[in-house]
């Protein structure tokens, strides 16, 4: 009754299959601040010349790092988003072309007087319904697979993101204390021009 309840069901259209892949994407598709930090770095390359030491150079390549990372773990997640979506659309497919098949078959045999004929169709109804079932066990299985791997892929999102806001607020500091070098360094080349040093 339940394999039957699943083959006559109305056909699931894309737009509805597609719509937890959809929320999924947007749940997700808030990324860190760039263009702050891209504000941030272009703001320091003025002291970059003269008085970046060794750990804010560090910290700059870590950053760096940091953004291919969580670049790349983006991109992978909106593949195993796309590929979700391509899946639930040939799911949908394989339902409409065989509901279509069945309701054929189910009013030819309503005509077929012949009892080989009816015991025929009836084992092609059959045939179709355990297809069905086949092609929903594989494709939950691709499911649940899928959003394994996207909360895998979260996890890691979650991960570069905490690291990125550690070394942008670390970036921060260190802009500061930069400002502060170099407006004792401008305070004391005025006194030396005063000769007051």
């Amino acid at each position: 009754m339940q394999q039957q309840n699943l083959l006559l069901r109305a056909p699931v259209t894309i737009e509805e299959d597609l719509h937890q892949s959809q929320t999924a994407g947007e749940a997700m598709s808030a990324s860190p601040d760039l263009a702050a930090t891209m504000d941030l770095l272009h703001d320091m390359k003025h002291l970059a010349e003269t008085t970046l030491d060794h750990t804010t150079k560090d910290t700059l390549k870590e950053l760096a790092n940091a953004l291919d990372q969580l670049s790349e773990t983006n991109a992978k997640l909106q593949n195993y988003i796309d590929q979700i979506a391509r899946d639930r659309a040939w799911v949908s497919r394989k339902r409409n072309d065989i509901n279509e098949d069945t309701i054929n078959m189910t009013a030819g045999t309503a005509v077929i007087r012949n009892d080989d004929r009816q015991r025929k169709a009836k084992e092609c109804i059959e045939d179709g319904r355990k297809m069905v079932e086949t092609v929903n066990n594989q494709i939950e299985a691709r499911m649940k697979q899928r959003e394994e791997d996207i909360e895998e892929l979260k996890k890691e999102q979650d991960l570069c993101r905490e690291e990125f806001q550690a070394l942008h607020l670390l970036l921060k500091k260190e802009k500061e204390t930069l400002r502060g070098e170099l407006k004792a360094s401008e305070m004391l080349q005025g006194d030396m021009r005063k000769g007051k040093v």
